[in-house]
């Protein structure tokens, strides 16, 4: 039985005149695992190296924090740490300040920010 699964599938292109398949699907495997691999890098790149989120999300954070009161962003550091998934560092000025928690929840909730650090002083 194991003769014939390797007989047939290496005899049956030489005689079907089809031999010029086998290197083709070579090159097609090749291009389709390449085309894979550099995806992979490119996802997996961004996470690893602490990229910082676009700027329409920044921007957001931003917003959010500054819409209530005299509220202030001084500093603002927002890292990819997974597909659409962020961490955060915000410093705050203000002249009435709040606990931290205040102003976590004034950023908008429609990204996910898995870990958020605030830090607010007064101005």
């Amino acid at each position: 039985m194991n003769e014939t699964h390797n007989f047939i599938p290496h005899t049956l292109p030489k005689y079907l005149g089809l031999m010029w398949m086998d290197p083709l699907m070579g090159i097609v495997g090749a291009i389709l695992v390449s085309r894979w691999s550099i995806g992979l890098l490119v996802g997996t790149s961004h996470v690893l190296l602490d990229r910082q989120a676009p700027v329409a999300v920044q921007q957001k954070v931003v917003d959010g924090i500054e819409k209530k009161g005299d509220n202030r962003v001084v500093d603002l550091h927002l890292w990819t740490v997974g597909p659409d998934i962020y961490a955060a560092i915000v410093s705050v000025v203000t002249e009435t300040p709040k606990p931290p928690e205040y102003y976590k929840q004034l950023i908008p909730s429609d990204f996910k920010l898995v870990h958020v650090t605030v830090e607010v002083n007064r101005i």
